[in-house]
C-alpha cells in the first residue's frame, strides 16, 4: 500500500518538475539555454554568462574573465586578495598586505580561503552571483575537461577547455601570468597562493601551482551555485557586473 502511495506522490510531482526545468521566461534564465555556449552568443543580455561543463561537482564556470567585455577579450590582472586594479608594477613593495618589516604577508580570508570573502575580487565586482574559483575548482577542469590551445588575432595565448557535453570556456593566457584561484598555498607559506599556470611548448603543461600574491593574474569567475540547485536562479547583478 504504501509502495503504491509513494509511486502516485512521484507521478503528479514529476510533470511539475519537469515544467520547473524546461520553462523560458522573459529575463532567458532558462537553465538548458543559458548554460550553452550557443546561449552566451545569442543572447542579448550582456557578458557574462554562466557554462555548464558537466562537472561532477555542477560548477558553473563565467563565459568570461573578470573585466572582460567579451570571451575573447583578457579583461584585467589583480593581485591575490585585491579588488582593485593598479596603473603601476605589480611587485611586494605596492602590496596591499605585504608587511614590510616582517617580509612575510597578512593572512585574509578564512581558514586559507578568500571564497566569498570581502577579498574575492569576483564577488566584489560581479556581484555575490560570482566567486572566485578554488584550486579544487581548477583541478577538477583539468581533469574533466579536454584541454586545446590556439593562437587569437593578435597573437595571445588561447586556452580552451571543454567538456563532455560539448561546451566550453576559453581562457586568453599571457606566458608569465595565470589565473588565481580563491586558496593560499597548502604548505602554509603566507607569500604564496595557489594558481592555475601554463607552461608553453610541446606538451603544454597546466599546473595548479603556487605563485607569489603580488602577481598580477586573470580571474575567471564561476557561480556562486551550481546547476544542480534548483533555488538557485539569479544570473548574474546588473548593478555590480557594470562596475
Amino acid at each position: 500500500m504504501k509502495r503504491n502511495l509513494l509511486k502516485f506522490s512521484l507521478l503528479l510531482i514529476l510533470p511539475f518538475a519537469v515544467a520547473l526545468l524546461s520553462c523560458d521566461d522573459d529575463n532567458e534564465r532558462d537553465y538548458i539555454k543559458m548554460y550553452s555556449n550557443e546561449a552566451c552568443q545569442k543572447s542579448e543580455l550582456p557578458h557574462p554568462h554562466f557554462i555548464n561543463l558537466a562537472l561532477p561537482s555542477g560548477t558553473l564556470w563565467a563565459c568570461c574573465n573578470l573585466g572582460a567585455h567579451g570571451t575573447a577579450d583578457e579583461g584585467v590582472r589583480y593581485a591575490w586578495g585585491e579588488t582593485s586594479v593598479k596603473d603601476s608594477v605589480y611587485c611586494w613593495k605596492n602590496y596591499l598586505y605585504y608587511i614590510t618589516e616582517k617580509g612575510l604577508c597578512e593572512r585574509i580570508g578564512d581558514t586559507g580561503s578568500i571564497s566569498g570573502t570581502e577579498y574575492d575580487a569576483a564577488k566584489s565586482k560581479w556581484g555575490a552571483s560570482f566567486l572566485m574559483p578554488s584550486s579544487a575548482n581548477w583541478e577538477e577542469l583539468l581533469k574533466y575537461c579536454t584541454a586545446s590551445v590556439s593562437t587569437g588575432q593578435n597573437g595571445q595565448i588561447i586556452v580552451t577547455f571543454t567538456g563532455r557535453n560539448g561546451n566550453y570556456i576559453t581562457l586568453p593566457i599571457d606566458e608569465g601570468h595565470g589565473y588565481w584561484s580563491s586558496d593560499q598555498n597548502r604548505l602554509g607559506h603566507d607569500n604564496y597562493a595557489l594558481a592555475l599556470t601554463y607552461q608553453p611548448g610541446a606538451n603544454n603543461v597546466f599546473n595548479v601551482t603556487a605563485a607569489e600574491r603580488c602577481l598580477d593574474f586573470h580571474i575567471r569567475p564561476i557561480a556562486s551555485g551550481k546547476y544542480t540547485d534548483l533555488e538557485f536562479v539569479s544570473l548574474w547583478d546588473e548593478k555590480s557586473a557594470s562596475k
